[in-house]
């Protein structure tokens, strides 16, 4: 649409200082659609009502004139418009100067009756349209305001510009700010699990590879400073990687979820999804792993809305050693490693050893580098489900006051358990250690078993791979105890087995 004219634009393009010092104006539409920005659909012909509840388009035609709808200028009804009126009982004429001369020139001024300011008192008269040289009634005055011919002169456009550049810069501003305003809070994402789950813990791991992947997602779009309701619609998911052989990127689609709403940020509640993915990811040779979570459905007003979130996450390759003791160093090599800057000191809440949450937990790390943090193995580190996780990595990502937390793939890692076998029979025992069964999961082969001698009424140290229940057995005549291993302790022996006189 022409809405102003060539020579208004002109005009504000050669005076720059316009736009750059024009005070934004905003809508005031609450929960507007795409259209409401420009047309809100509310002029006709018989309400006009322009104000900032309408959108741009409205306010300019239904208030402004431009050289090809001004009223008397184009006498056919094809090019006949309604708005603005000109009329006595809204505008009056006013004397003015000519732009860049002391000679003066009448306007159509919106004015109130009686308040055109005489040119010796320095004060500017609005100018909204000046008549024209073509009128045939010579006679400038209030009497024939309404059928003059008019046009606009650099006094008109400058007025224009200071009254509609405001509204342009404000509106095309809400125009982006509604084009971006949708956003997912991811609040966390955990890879290689068989449920969603707030804590994680290896119990639930599925392996290094990634094969199912928990989203807890919540709705952070705003307009206006408040919450868009995110309802219907549907999550879609794909996750992409680099092959670190191949140099090839490769695209996973791991399906869609019909939803009916995403709680917003702040609340308890979250939308949790669980995708599985058409093809595991075999991370150790996987690179640059993103997730690119897509949702379509109603935003607020807009019923079909689009709305993007891409995640890129750490990848782990392997930890060396795989077992260890409390307080052994051992080195995770990856890729995108969460960001730890020195003096290192603690790192809890971005490498994450399964362990007893009960327990105070901390890692100590000594360096890091693009591809590998070193760590000491902390003295709560456990495992319950051996051969799937043990060790993950977490990035924190805080946006806006929210936090998201997102996970790497497992790897496997022991924590080894240190205890004591304690012989409470009068003779020496040779004493069986076996592993009976995994404390979950399917892992085999178990650990072989190992025999120890243990003197009379006496102890002898082992260790023993978390994950595990184990069984004690001594000679004949004896009885031994069964316990689950899975976790380290603070204090130095973190379990201990009795081998007893049988009853």
């Amino acid at each position: 649409m022409d809405w102003i004219g060539n020579r208004f634009e002109h005009y504000v393009k050669n005076n720059p200082v316009l736009l750059a010092t024009a005070t934004p104006v905003y809508t005031a539409i609450n929960r507007p659609r795409l259209t409401d920005f420009w047309d809100t659909d509310q002029i006709s012909n018989d309400n006009p009502s322009p104000n900032f509840s309408l959108g741009l388009t409205e306010i300019i035609n239904s208030n402004y004139l431009s050289d090809y709808t001004i009223p008397n200028n184009n006498p056919t009804p094809e090019h006949s418009f309604t708005y603005p009126r000109i009329n006595r009982e809204e505008m009056q004429i006013c004397e003015g100067y000519v732009p860049g001369s002391t000679r003066r020139r009448k306007y159509v001024s919106r004015m109130a009756k009686g308040e055109c300011p005489l040119l010796t008192e320095g004060r500017e008269v609005d100018h909204f349209a000046t008549a024209s040289l073509l009128n045939r009634d010579t006679t400038i005055r209030n009497e024939n305001i309404s059928t003059l011919r008019l046009w606009l002169d650099e006094n008109v456009h400058r007025t224009y510009a200071r009254e509609i550049l405001p509204m342009a810069v404000g509106y095309s501003a809400g125009l982006l700010e509604y084009f971006f305003r949708g956003k997912l809070h991811v609040s966390l994402l955990v890879p290689s699990v068989d449920e969603a789950i707030y804590n994680i813990s290896d119990r639930n791991d599925t392996g290094r590879d990634i094969d199912r992947v928990a989203f807890f997602i919540r709705n952070n779009s705003r307009l206006n400073g408040a919450i868009e309701p995110v309802t219907n619609g549907n999550i879609t998911l794909t996750v992409s990687y680099k092959n670190d052989q191949t140099g090839e990127t490769i695209f996973v689609p791991a399906g869609t979820a019909s939803i009916s709403g995403i709680p917003e940020v702040g609340n308890e509640n979250a939308l949790i999804v669980l995708f599985t993915l058409s093809e595991s990811i075999p991370t150790q040779i996987a690179k640059d792993i993103t997730y690119s979570l897509v949702f379509r459905g109603q935003l607020g007003n807009e019923r079909d809305a689009v709305i993007g979130k891409v995640i890129t996450t750490p990848v782990l390759h392997s930890v060396t050693p795989d077992q260890g003791i409390e307080r052994d160093v051992v080195t995770i090599s990856g890729d995108n490693l969460p960001n730890i800057a020195p003096p290192y000191t603690t790192a809890s809440e971005h490498i994450k050893f399964s362990h007893d949450w009960s327990m105070p937990y901390r890692v100590e790390v000594i360096s890091k580098t693009e591809t590998e943090i070193t760590v000491r193995v902390p003295d709560t580190a456990g495992l319950m489900k051996p051969g799937y996780g043990g060790l993950r990595l977490r990035k924190v990502v805080r946006e806006g006051g929210e936090e998201e937390s997102i996970y790497s793939n497992p790897v496997p890692f022991y924590p080894i358990a240190q205890g004591i076998i304690r012989n409470s029979t009068e003779g020496w025992q040779n004493v069986t250690m076996s592993a009976l069964a995994p404390i979950s999961g399917d892992y085999n082969p178990l650990p072989p078993p190992v025999v120890y001698q243990v003197p009379p009424n006496g102890s002898v140290g082992i260790r023993l791979m978390t994950g595990f229940t184990y069984g004690a057995l001594g000679g004949p005549g004896t009885q031994g105890t069964i316990e689950n291993i899975w976790t380290l302790t603070p204090e130095a022996i973190d379990f201990e087995f009795d081998i007893f006189p049988s009853d």
